[in-house]
């Protein structure tokens, strides 16, 4: 799927896989590095390890130090987040996906952020593009191209940047 052309690999988003748009075009621009099925089972390796850390804090952050922790390590043993990650797909970038909506839901409602409104509704529908399918549906590049963008709206909404 991948090693298509962009066009082609929106050919594919229009007519029969929109689920799994960003993943394509991410893994095109992934294989130019190498094609290797190691490599291309890095892309969904590194956003897993990304959620990861990112699902102790979350979990730390609203529930104390220790069950940050254990949510952490229940995490990284997860037969189904390793599975996922042997799987040259994009679950685990909607695992990822999942983890920041929730980072900015929470940064929305209990820090009282408005701007952590726009990262999360865009997780969102990027979590929704990721796993179901909307043929010929215009949104896909909106979410597609929305996802970075919302990850820097919640790194400036959180003071972070």
């Amino acid at each position: 799927m991948a090693g298509r052309s962009i066009g082609g690999i929106f050919d594919l988003i229009a007519t029969t896989d929109a689920n799994m748009g960003f993943y394509y075009l991410l893994l095109h621009g992934w294989l130019w590095a190498g094609d290797s099925a190691t490599w291309m089972r890095a892309l969904s390796a590194i956003p897993a390890l990304a959620a990861i850390p990112l699902t102790a804090i979350l979990a730390r952050r609203l529930f104390g130090d220790m069950v940050g922790l254990v949510a952490g390590f229940l995490m990284a043993g997860s037969m189904f987040v390793v599975a996922n990650v042997q799987n040259a797909r994009g679950y685990s970038l909607a695992m990822l996906l999942i983890v920041l909506a929730v980072m900015c839901f929470v940064a929305a409602v209990i820090d009282r952020r408005p701007g952590a409104w726009v990262a999360c509704i865009n997780h969102i529908v990027g979590i929704f593009r990721e796993k179901n399918y909307a043929p010929g549906n215009t949104a896909i590049l909106i979410s597609d191209l929305g996802v970075p963008i919302s990850l820097l709206v919640l790194l400036i909404s959180t003071g972070a940047i």
